[in-house]
């Protein structure tokens, strides 16, 4: 796990080694009390499904909340070092993001629409299955929430669309 910005904008995000899921959310700040309501909404998550998630890989930054995950065992990189899952998947929505900016007649973003597209990057790479995922078939997206893998013929109308 891993915070970080879009357009000034500060977002919680995850990733998961086997399920390759991924989750966003919004936070105001980088405080151990946002760090930690963010991360037990990510457990939940995962133990509504029957997942049990016995370490958190993750930087320094988020070392002030070893306590209040145990079990789970917080595996914090050296000072300037980095987890590549998170980061490259951090990449790869920021990208998304920006290109949908980019496509837009928009001058202005307002807060809620760049969570809204935040959110929508994430869901997209969650809703097709993953080629390091566990599942050739099934997308993180169906694994986590039960829902169907999406009908091509349904995704019709782009980010922005009216």
């Amino acid at each position: 796990m891993d915070i970080f910005y879009v357009q000034g904008h500060l977002f919680f995000h995850t990733i998961s080694r086997k399920v390759q899921f991924r989750t966003v959310a919004p936070v105001l700040d980088r405080k151990k009390d946002t760090l930690v309501r963010e991360t037990r909404a990510v457990f939940a998550l995962y133990q509504s499904r029957g997942f049990n998630i016995p370490d958190l890989h993750t930087n320094m930054e988020f070392g002030c909340i070893r306590n209040n995950v145990l079990p789970t065992r917080l595996k914090v990189t050296a000072a300037d070092d980095h987890v590549g899952e998170v980061k490259r998947s951090i990449r790869t929505i920021e990208e998304r993001t920006r290109t949908t900016i980019h496509v837009l007649p928009f001058k202005r973003f307002p807060k809620l629409m760049i969570q809204a597209l935040v959110y929508h990057a994430a869901k997209g790479l969650n809703q097709f299955p993953s080629q390091n995922g566990i599942s050739d078939t099934l997308s993180p997206l169906t694994i986590m929430t039960g829902r169907a893998n999406p009908s091509y013929n349904d995704l019709k109308l782009e980010f922005g669309s009216t």
